[in-house]
């Protein structure tokens, strides 16, 4: 193996190189000597295939195309990972890495940090990282040059011995350590080759190799190094809670959004059963046979009865009453006793003296039919022209909610059911000649089944004006809820080119790091990978603090509320899966992108 320079020239702001000729032939040392800025460390990056940007030839007359191995002044060792982690990220050999280590003293070192060990001892590493690779041409770039001499010159012997008569060994350096172990010397002046040097060494020397064969069974699996692992040590920073706080106030909203969405209904059922009448409904008689669950149902039989110009009509438990609704009552309350009653203001204008206050009447007896009632509460007026509408704006929608109050008005009294139904007998109530009747199911809601069974016998889809209500506020709540994520996944999808920036701007902080990797012979694909995952690890950690954050959450609320509620999960797998996804595009083609540079380029 050989590898010949032809005129080869290079120029920056002035010329840098000077048509340098020259064969490297195979089982030898080279050092190249000259002052800083004299073009060493040009000439190594043509030498390793780093610099394409040249003038001239370069000829490699190798048999294999192995990544050149590149021995620096600092070790480049990544910091927060172990010796072997380094080590086991450029070939995921451990046997190797042992024997490897073994050769060079250094095994007690492996499960220690680089910020451990010394320097001489973090170079040792170094080199074993170069050997992984078992390259054919080793090029060590001022490798003494941070190191005292006693390390300096154990060094120097440690690289000589990497001399194998199927390698090339290249070494730029200004120092002396060198030069006794080199089989040529070269020395630059201003890009050009100044003289050579040869020590003639009475026979060749080529010393065993250091690198051995891994004595690893082929049929043993040696153990990965997770990339996961090794993002999750190495960069520590990157998963900090306030690193991850917007993704995870992001995750939080969704998924809170989606909760209200999919337990609005619920919880707003609910809510309105402890105001409304809501498992009362008007049904026709002949419809009441074919329900199935017909036996559930309780019937409110039509009473009324008229004497003395005055009206009296049943009144329903407060749970069934549309007047145990808050505000249908102006003054008193709802009766509790048998024998107490509601009246109507009209009523009280036929029947007392109008120039005192309704309220002082609340207690006043009255009779009916030979019954004596005590008045408990009294009802706005009947007639729609005296209504406060800032009072009670739906009076007039509730009264007619009931099939049996429908549209009655005048002097009113309403007497409980219990009672009214011991002194009258049942009547029929008519509404277009159709018989109908209030009724009432205790499992209406709860049982999906029946409650859309009867609802098939409305036309407007709502068992009553109250469902009415929880059915508009849901459809608007999921035309809210739809547009809000539409908007949503729009500012996400626009916010990935900021974050697809922010990743540019990262990714540029580090790149000398990125391209020594690369030097080190970690192919592009797999510091993608390492990339990937890193970003990756970022954003589930976001949805898994995220989640737990919005389960401690709905544990509070059901403490206080012993009310359960969740998310709808198709909902969030698919939206959190879109977004990851997205996610993961803008970090792969970002990262994509950015490794269309020269590793030179990133070095710079």
């Amino acid at each position: 193996m050989s590898i010949i320079l032809e005129n080869i020239e290079k120029s920056y702001d002035r010329p840098v190189l000077k048509k340098i000729n020259y064969t490297f032939n195979t089982g030898k040392i080279y050092v190249i000597k000259g002052v800083s800025g004299c073009g060493k460390t040009t000439l190594l990056n043509i030498l390793s295939g780093l610099d394409n940007d040249y003038s001239g030839k370069v000829i490699n007359l190798s048999t294999t195309k192995r990544t050149p191995g590149y021995i620096f002044q600092y070790s480049l060792l990544l910091s927060n990972i172990t010796i072997m982690e380094n080590l086991l990220l450029i070939k995921n050999d451990e046997k190797l890495i042992i024997n490897l280590c073994e050769s060079m003293g250094i095994t007690h070192l492996l499960k220690k940090y680089p910020e451990q060990i010394s320097g001489g001892e973090r170079q040792k590493a170094s080199i074993v990282r170069t050997l992984l690779s078992n390259p054919q041409i080793i090029l060590a770039d001022e490798p003494t040059a941070s190191l005292d001499d006693t390390n300096s010159e154990h060094i120097a012997e440690i690289i000589s011995e990497l001399k194998t008569d199927n390698r090339i060994i290249i070494i730029a350096t200004h120092e002396h350590y060198f030069d006794k172990h080199a089989d040529e010397i070269i020395y630059l002046k201003y890009g050009e080759i100044d003289k050579v040097e040869t020590n003639n060494f009475t026979s060749a020397i080529i010393y065993p190799s250091v690198l051995k064969e891994s004595t690893v069974n082929k049929t043993h699996k040696t153990k990965k190094f997770s990339l996961i692992k090794y993002n999750l040590k190495r960069n520590q920073n990157r998963f900090r809670l306030l690193s991850l706080l917007p993704f995870i106030i992001m995750f939080f909203l969704i998924m809170f959004v989606s909760t209200i969405q999919n337990n609005f209904k619920d919880e707003y059922l609910r809510s309105v059963k402890e105001k409304y009448p809501l498992e009362s409904f008007n049904i026709p008689e002949n419809s009441l046979e074919y329900l199935s669950f017909k036996n559930e149902v309780g019937i409110y039989n039509y009473y009324s009865a008229t004497e003395n110009n005055i009206t009296a009509y049943y009144l329903a438990d407060k749970r069934d009453s549309i007047f145990g609704v808050e505000g249908m009552i102006e003054y008193g309350k709802f009766p509790v006793k048998n024998d107490e009653i509601l009246v109507t203001r009209e009523f009280l204008t036929n029947n007392f003296n109008t120039s005192v206050s309704p309220e002082k009447y609340i207690g006043e007896t009255i009779t009916f039919m030979g019954n004596e009632f005590l008045i408990s509460g009294i009802l706005f007026s009947f007639n729609e022209s005296n209504i406060d509408s800032s009072k009670n704006e739906n009076f007039g929608l509730y009264i007619n909610s009931d099939i049996y109050y429908k549209h009655i008005k005048g002097n009113i009294i309403f007497i409980p059911y219990n009672t009214i139904k011991e002194f009258l007998a049942p009547q029929k109530k008519e509404d277009n000649g159709t018989v109908y009747v209030r009724a009432y199911y205790r499992e209406l809601f709860d049982n999906t089944d029946d409650t859309s069974e009867l609802r098939s016998y409305y036309s407007n889809g709502s068992i009553n004006i109250f469902e009415n209500k929880i059915l508009k506020a849901q459809h608007s709540l999921d035309n809210i809820t739809q547009i809000l994520l539409i908007v949503f996944m729009v500012c996400f999808v626009i916010s990935c080119l900021f974050i697809g920036s922010q990743i540019n701007i990262e990714l540029h902080y580090r790149r000398k790091e990125l391209g020594f990797l690369q030097i080190f012979g970690l192919k592009k694909n797999r510091i993608k990978k390492i990339l990937l995952t890193e970003y990756m690890i970022k954003i589930i950690a976001s949805v898994f603090i995220s989640i737990m954050i919005y389960l401690l959450s709905m544990l509070v609320y059901y403490v206080l509320t012993h009310s359960w509620i969740i998310f709808n999960p198709i909902h969030i797998l698919i939206i959190f899966a879109c977004i990851i996804f997205v996610y993961f595009l803008t970090v792969f083609f970002t990262s994509h992108k950015f490794f269309k540079q020269d590793v030179i380029r990133l070095l710079e």
